[in-house]
Protein backbone atom coordinates (compact mmCIF):
# COMPACT_ATOMS: atom_id res chain seq x y z
CA UNK A 1 0.00 0.00 0.00
CA UNK A 2 1.06 3.57 -0.61
CA UNK A 3 2.36 5.41 2.47
CA UNK A 4 0.21 8.39 3.50
CA UNK A 5 2.61 10.21 5.87
CA UNK A 6 6.07 9.55 7.30
CA UNK A 7 6.10 6.09 5.66
CA UNK A 8 2.97 4.80 7.49
CA UNK A 9 0.01 3.39 5.59
CA UNK A 10 -3.65 3.02 6.58
CA UNK A 11 -3.04 -0.63 7.43
CA UNK A 12 -0.27 0.43 9.79
CA UNK A 13 -2.63 2.90 11.51
CA UNK A 14 -5.25 0.17 11.98
CA UNK A 15 -2.74 -2.27 13.48
CA UNK A 16 -1.31 0.38 15.83
CA UNK A 17 -4.80 1.50 16.91
CA UNK A 18 -5.84 -2.09 17.60
CA UNK A 19 -2.71 -2.69 19.65
CA UNK A 20 -3.31 0.50 21.68
CA UNK A 21 -6.98 -0.38 22.31
CA UNK A 22 -6.14 -3.89 23.49
CA UNK A 23 -3.30 -2.86 25.83
CA UNK A 24 -5.02 0.24 27.30
CA UNK A 25 -7.15 0.24 30.45
CA UNK A 26 -10.63 0.56 29.01
CA UNK A 27 -12.62 0.71 32.25
CA UNK A 28 -15.74 -0.72 30.65
CA UNK A 29 -15.50 0.96 27.24
CA UNK A 30 -16.26 -1.33 24.32
CA UNK A 31 -13.55 -2.37 21.84
CA UNK A 32 -14.95 -0.45 18.89
CA UNK A 33 -14.99 2.80 20.88
CA UNK A 34 -11.44 2.28 22.14
CA UNK A 35 -10.22 1.46 18.61
CA UNK A 36 -11.78 4.63 17.21
CA UNK A 37 -10.29 6.79 19.98
CA UNK A 38 -6.82 5.30 19.51
CA UNK A 39 -6.98 5.64 15.71
CA UNK A 40 -7.98 9.33 15.95
CA UNK A 41 -5.23 10.08 18.47
CA UNK A 42 -2.54 8.34 16.37
CA UNK A 43 -3.64 10.09 13.17
CA UNK A 44 -3.57 13.55 14.78
CA UNK A 45 -0.14 12.94 16.27
CA UNK A 46 1.17 11.64 12.97
CA UNK A 47 -0.03 14.75 11.12
CA UNK A 48 1.43 17.14 13.71
CA UNK A 49 4.83 15.39 13.94
CA UNK A 50 7.75 17.10 12.25
CA UNK A 51 9.86 13.90 12.14
CA UNK A 52 8.76 10.30 11.56
CA UNK A 53 7.62 8.99 15.00
CA UNK A 54 8.38 5.49 16.28
CA UNK A 55 5.75 2.79 16.47
CA UNK A 56 6.02 2.58 20.28
CA UNK A 57 5.36 6.33 20.47
CA UNK A 58 2.26 6.01 18.32
CA UNK A 59 0.96 3.16 20.48
CA UNK A 60 1.41 5.27 23.64
CA UNK A 61 -0.42 8.14 21.95
CA UNK A 62 -3.37 5.81 21.21
CA UNK A 63 -3.43 4.52 24.80
CA UNK A 64 -3.35 8.09 26.12
CA UNK A 65 -6.36 8.98 23.96
CA UNK A 66 -8.32 6.05 25.41
CA UNK A 67 -7.37 6.97 28.99
CA UNK A 68 -8.38 10.63 28.47
CA UNK A 69 -11.83 9.65 27.25
CA UNK A 70 -12.23 7.16 30.11
CA UNK A 71 -11.34 9.86 32.68
CA UNK A 72 -13.90 12.24 31.15
CA UNK A 73 -16.62 9.58 31.32
CA UNK A 74 -15.83 8.74 34.92
CA UNK A 75 -15.79 12.43 35.89
CA UNK A 76 -19.20 12.88 34.26
CA UNK A 77 -20.53 10.01 36.39
CA UNK A 78 -19.17 11.44 39.64
CA UNK A 79 -16.13 9.24 40.21
CA UNK A 80 -13.57 10.93 42.44
CA UNK A 81 -10.09 11.23 41.01
CA UNK A 82 -7.75 8.78 42.76
CA UNK A 83 -10.63 7.12 44.61
CA UNK A 84 -12.35 5.02 42.02
CA UNK A 85 -13.56 2.33 44.49
CA UNK A 86 -15.76 4.98 46.15
CA UNK A 87 -18.13 4.58 43.27
CA UNK A 88 -20.14 7.07 41.22
CA UNK A 89 -21.33 10.27 42.90
CA UNK A 90 -18.39 10.44 45.32
CA UNK A 91 -16.95 13.62 43.81
CA UNK A 92 -17.97 16.70 45.87
CA UNK A 93 -18.35 18.95 42.86
CA UNK A 94 -20.43 16.36 41.05
CA UNK A 95 -22.74 16.13 44.05
CA UNK A 96 -23.09 19.92 44.25
CA UNK A 97 -23.87 20.18 40.55
CA UNK A 98 -26.38 17.35 40.28
CA UNK A 99 -27.95 17.30 43.74
CA UNK A 100 -28.48 21.05 44.27
CA UNK A 101 -32.12 22.02 43.62
CA UNK A 102 -32.58 24.28 40.61
CA UNK A 103 -32.95 28.02 41.09
CA UNK A 104 -36.37 29.16 39.80
CA UNK A 105 -35.14 32.76 39.36
CA UNK A 106 -32.10 31.85 37.27
CA UNK A 107 -33.97 32.32 33.98
CA UNK A 108 -35.39 35.68 35.07
CA UNK A 109 -31.96 36.94 36.07
CA UNK A 110 -30.51 35.89 32.74
CA UNK A 111 -33.34 37.60 30.86
CA UNK A 112 -32.81 40.78 32.88
CA UNK A 113 -29.11 40.76 32.04
CA UNK A 114 -29.79 40.41 28.32
CA UNK A 115 -32.47 43.13 28.44
CA UNK A 116 -30.13 45.52 30.27
CA UNK A 117 -27.44 45.02 27.62
CA UNK A 118 -29.92 45.64 24.80
CA UNK A 119 -31.30 48.80 26.44
CA UNK A 120 -27.75 50.07 27.02
CA UNK A 121 -27.28 50.16 23.24
CA UNK A 122 -30.00 52.86 23.07
CA UNK A 123 -27.93 55.40 25.03
CA UNK A 124 -26.32 58.32 23.28
CA UNK A 125 -22.50 58.53 23.50
CA UNK A 126 -22.71 61.28 26.14
CA UNK A 127 -25.19 59.30 28.25
CA UNK A 128 -23.10 56.15 27.93
CA UNK A 129 -20.00 58.01 29.11
CA UNK A 130 -21.88 59.39 32.14
CA UNK A 131 -23.15 55.94 33.15
CA UNK A 132 -19.71 54.34 32.75
CA UNK A 133 -18.02 57.12 34.74
CA UNK A 134 -20.49 56.71 37.61
CA UNK A 135 -19.99 52.94 37.58
CA UNK A 136 -16.21 53.38 37.82
CA UNK A 137 -15.99 56.18 40.40
CA UNK A 138 -19.25 55.54 42.34
CA UNK A 139 -19.48 59.28 43.05
CA UNK A 140 -21.24 62.00 41.09
CA UNK A 141 -18.64 64.70 41.61
CA UNK A 142 -15.68 62.43 40.88
CA UNK A 143 -17.38 61.12 37.75
CA UNK A 144 -18.04 64.68 36.52
CA UNK A 145 -14.42 65.63 37.19
CA UNK A 146 -13.19 62.55 35.34
CA UNK A 147 -15.22 63.53 32.27
CA UNK A 148 -14.15 67.17 32.53
CA UNK A 149 -17.71 68.54 32.58
CA UNK A 150 -19.66 70.58 35.17
CA UNK A 151 -21.62 68.78 37.84
CA UNK A 152 -25.01 69.99 36.54
CA UNK A 153 -24.18 68.82 33.01
CA UNK A 154 -23.26 65.39 34.34
CA UNK A 155 -26.51 65.19 36.35
CA UNK A 156 -28.55 66.14 33.28
CA UNK A 157 -26.94 63.43 31.16
CA UNK A 158 -27.39 60.85 33.88
CA UNK A 159 -31.05 61.79 34.35
CA UNK A 160 -31.65 61.49 30.60
CA UNK A 161 -30.04 58.05 30.60
CA UNK A 162 -32.22 56.94 33.50
CA UNK A 163 -35.40 58.16 31.82
CA UNK A 164 -34.46 56.38 28.59
CA UNK A 165 -33.66 53.18 30.46
CA UNK A 166 -36.91 53.21 32.49
CA UNK A 167 -39.08 53.93 29.47
CA UNK A 168 -37.53 51.00 27.57
CA UNK A 169 -37.50 48.66 30.58
CA UNK A 170 -41.20 49.07 31.39
CA UNK A 171 -42.38 49.40 27.77
CA UNK A 172 -45.16 49.34 26.68
CA UNK A 173 -46.41 50.26 30.17
CA UNK A 174 -45.86 53.59 31.89
CA UNK A 175 -42.84 53.59 34.24
CA UNK A 176 -43.80 53.94 37.92
CA UNK A 177 -42.85 57.01 39.90
CA UNK A 178 -39.40 56.93 41.49
CA UNK A 179 -39.65 57.63 45.21
CA UNK A 180 -36.07 56.82 46.19
CA UNK A 181 -32.98 58.99 45.88
CA UNK A 182 -29.47 58.11 44.85
CA UNK A 183 -27.28 58.48 47.92
CA UNK A 184 -24.24 59.11 45.77
CA UNK A 185 -25.88 62.34 44.70
CA UNK A 186 -24.94 64.22 47.87
CA UNK A 187 -21.36 64.56 46.74
CA UNK A 188 -21.94 68.03 45.25
CA UNK A 189 -20.16 70.65 47.41
CA UNK A 190 -22.38 73.41 48.87
CA UNK A 191 -22.50 76.71 47.07
CA UNK A 192 -20.28 79.45 48.44
CA UNK A 193 -21.63 82.31 46.26
CA UNK A 194 -25.04 83.18 44.84
CA UNK A 195 -25.55 83.86 41.11
CA UNK A 196 -25.08 87.59 41.80
CA UNK A 197 -21.66 86.93 43.36
CA UNK A 198 -22.58 87.54 47.02
CA UNK A 199 -20.75 85.42 49.59
CA UNK A 200 -23.12 82.94 51.28
CA UNK A 201 -21.81 83.16 54.82
CA UNK A 202 -22.86 84.60 58.17
CA UNK A 203 -25.81 87.01 58.18
CA UNK A 204 -26.11 86.89 54.40
CA UNK A 205 -27.02 83.17 54.43
CA UNK A 206 -30.48 81.78 55.04
CA UNK A 207 -31.44 78.10 54.87
CA UNK A 208 -34.77 77.45 53.16
CA UNK A 209 -36.42 74.08 53.73
CA UNK A 210 -38.25 72.69 50.74
CA UNK A 211 -40.38 69.61 50.21
CA UNK A 212 -39.08 66.17 51.27
CA UNK A 213 -36.57 67.74 53.63
CA UNK A 214 -34.45 69.37 50.94
CA UNK A 215 -32.44 72.43 51.96
CA UNK A 216 -31.58 75.44 49.84
CA UNK A 217 -28.99 78.14 50.54
CA UNK A 218 -30.58 81.55 49.93
CA UNK A 219 -28.84 84.92 49.70
CA UNK A 220 -30.43 87.54 51.97
CA UNK A 221 -29.06 90.44 49.90
CA UNK A 222 -30.76 89.12 46.76
CA UNK A 223 -34.01 88.59 48.69
CA UNK A 224 -33.91 92.18 49.96
CA UNK A 225 -33.28 93.48 46.44
CA UNK A 226 -36.23 91.52 45.04
CA UNK A 227 -38.51 92.79 47.84
CA UNK A 228 -37.43 96.36 47.14
CA UNK A 229 -38.20 95.89 43.45
CA UNK A 230 -41.70 94.60 44.29
CA UNK A 231 -42.39 97.60 46.54
CA UNK A 232 -41.15 99.97 43.86
CA UNK A 233 -43.51 98.35 41.33
CA UNK A 234 -46.48 98.81 43.70
CA UNK A 235 -45.56 102.38 44.72
CA UNK A 236 -44.80 104.82 41.86
CA UNK A 237 -41.94 107.28 42.03
CA UNK A 238 -44.24 110.22 43.00
CA UNK A 239 -45.35 108.38 46.13
CA UNK A 240 -49.05 108.06 45.14
CA UNK A 241 -50.75 104.68 45.12
CA UNK A 242 -52.56 103.51 42.00
CA UNK A 243 -56.30 104.03 42.01
CA UNK A 244 -58.45 101.10 43.00
CA UNK A 245 -59.80 99.20 40.06
CA UNK A 246 -56.90 100.25 37.86
CA UNK A 247 -54.12 97.92 36.73
CA UNK A 248 -51.48 97.65 39.43
CA UNK A 249 -53.82 98.57 42.30
CA UNK A 250 -53.80 96.52 45.49
CA UNK A 251 -57.27 95.42 46.70
CA UNK A 252 -58.10 96.24 50.32
CA UNK A 253 -58.85 93.62 52.94
CA UNK A 254 -62.44 94.78 53.29
CA UNK A 255 -63.24 94.39 49.59
CA UNK A 256 -61.59 90.96 49.50
CA UNK A 257 -63.58 89.84 52.56
CA UNK A 258 -66.84 91.10 51.06
CA UNK A 259 -66.14 89.24 47.85
CA UNK A 260 -65.48 85.99 49.76
CA UNK A 261 -68.72 86.35 51.78
CA UNK A 262 -70.73 87.07 48.64
CA UNK A 263 -69.33 84.02 46.85
CA UNK A 264 -69.94 81.87 49.94
CA UNK A 265 -73.58 82.91 50.21
CA UNK A 266 -74.21 82.34 46.52
CA UNK A 267 -72.66 78.89 46.70
CA UNK A 268 -74.79 77.90 49.73
CA UNK A 269 -78.00 79.03 48.06
CA UNK A 270 -77.23 77.20 44.81
CA UNK A 271 -76.46 73.99 46.69
CA UNK A 272 -79.67 74.27 48.71
CA UNK A 273 -81.85 74.76 45.63
CA UNK A 274 -80.07 71.95 43.79
CA UNK A 275 -80.21 69.33 46.51
CA UNK A 276 -83.54 70.21 48.11
CA UNK A 277 -85.64 71.99 45.47
CA UNK A 278 -89.01 70.97 46.99
CA UNK A 279 -88.08 72.05 50.53
CA UNK A 280 -86.25 75.29 49.77
CA UNK A 281 -88.28 78.56 49.65
CA UNK A 282 -85.35 80.95 49.28
CA UNK A 283 -84.17 82.38 46.01
CA UNK A 284 -80.56 82.86 45.15
CA UNK A 285 -80.80 86.62 45.25
CA UNK A 286 -82.32 86.60 48.77
CA UNK A 287 -79.31 84.75 50.23
CA UNK A 288 -76.83 87.36 49.02
CA UNK A 289 -75.78 90.30 51.20
CA UNK A 290 -76.69 93.66 49.77
CA UNK A 291 -74.15 95.09 47.41
CA UNK A 292 -74.34 97.09 44.18
CA UNK A 293 -73.28 94.00 42.25
CA UNK A 294 -76.23 91.97 43.56
CA UNK A 295 -78.86 94.72 43.62
CA UNK A 296 -80.20 93.71 40.22
CA UNK A 297 -80.64 90.09 41.40
CA UNK A 298 -82.98 90.97 44.32
CA UNK A 299 -86.76 90.92 43.82
CA UNK A 300 -88.65 94.19 44.09
CA UNK A 301 -90.98 92.80 46.72
CA UNK A 302 -89.49 91.84 50.06
CA UNK A 303 -89.99 88.23 51.08
CA UNK A 304 -92.18 87.44 54.09
CA UNK A 305 -90.55 87.62 57.49
CA UNK A 306 -88.91 84.42 58.61
CA UNK A 307 -88.10 83.33 55.09
CA UNK A 308 -85.02 85.41 54.41
CA UNK A 309 -82.62 82.96 55.99
CA UNK A 310 -80.12 81.12 53.77
CA UNK A 311 -81.07 77.87 55.50
CA UNK A 312 -83.90 76.00 53.85
CA UNK A 313 -87.01 75.68 56.01
CA UNK A 314 -89.33 72.76 56.02
CA UNK A 315 -92.98 72.99 55.13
Amino acid sequence: MTPILHGYTLADLDRLAHLAAVTAHTGGLDTATCHGLAWSGIAEHLCAAQKPPLRQELVRVGQRAVHTELAACMRARGYQSGNTPAGPGASPRWAVYWRTPPDPDAADRRIDQLAAVQIGDLFTPAEEQAVEALAVHDNHQKAADALGIPYNTFSSRLSAARRRFRSAWFAPETPPTVRSQDRRRGSEPPRTHCPAGHLLIGDNLRIRFRRRGKQERVCRACDARRAQARRAAQNPADGSLPARGCPGSVPSRRSARSSRMRNRGLRAAVLARTLLPHRCRVSVSESLPYSPASADLRPSARAPRGRTSAVASSR
